[in-house]
């Protein structure tokens, strides 16, 4: 009996050579999952950046004659702030990018791969970002072992992005707790 390969998502290679682009050639996404920016973090991120320079590239999509960002809005934004802060720093002129090779049904799954790895979102902007993914077309099996996560809680996203108003709006004044993971992969619990 010959097997049918599944569909799973697979994702894609970034690729090799590493681009600089003007900031008029990238825009920014519109199912970024991040909906605020907090401001101090972002404050941070600037000064780091303008210390340290850009240390991890952007990641974009070809999508017409432009680039779209698939992660690094927040560091797209901080690069164009300094621009307009240092007009002559020529550090701040260009945005060093990775092209990966994307569908529309792939994006928002890579977007919230990269944000829950990173920093905190709220339940509703994780659960709106898989409710995206979701409608693209992503099978919701697929979504979750892509994210490592259950399926069961896939689903509780899920539950959440249909919400009633009320809700939705008291899940965003909460800030769910991510696991930390040190070199041993045992759990680092934060004394506070």
């Amino acid at each position: 009996m010959i097997e049918e390969p599944t569909s799973k998502i697979t994702i894609p290679e970034l690729a090799r050579e590493l681009l600089h682009l003007p900031f008029d050639q990238v825009v920014p996404s519109e199912t970024n999952p991040r909906l605020n920016l907090d401001r101090e973090p972002f404050e941070e991120l600037k000064k780091s950046i303008f210390a340290n320079g850009l240390l991890q590239p952007v990641v974009v999509r070809p999508k017409g004659d432009v680039y779209e960002i698939i992660g690094g809005h927040r560091r797209f934004a901080a690069l164009k702030e300094l621009g307009k802060a240092h007009p002559s720093d020529r550090r701040f002129t260009r945005i060093a990018v990775v092209v990966v090779a994307a569908t529309d049904a792939m994006v928002p799954v890579l977007q919230l791969a990269e944000n829950l790895n990173r920093s905190d979102l709220t339940p509703v902007e994780v659960a709106d970002g898989m409710a995206r993914a979701v409608e693209c077309g992503v099978d919701a099996q697929q979504l979750a072992d892509s994210l490592g996560w259950s399926r069961r809680t896939l689903n509780r996203c899920l539950q959440l992005a249909e919400a009633p108003a009320w809700l939705r709006e008291y899940a965003r004044e909460v800030r769910v707790q991510r696991k930390r993971l040190d070199a041993a992969g045992k759990v680092v619990v934060d004394p506070k």
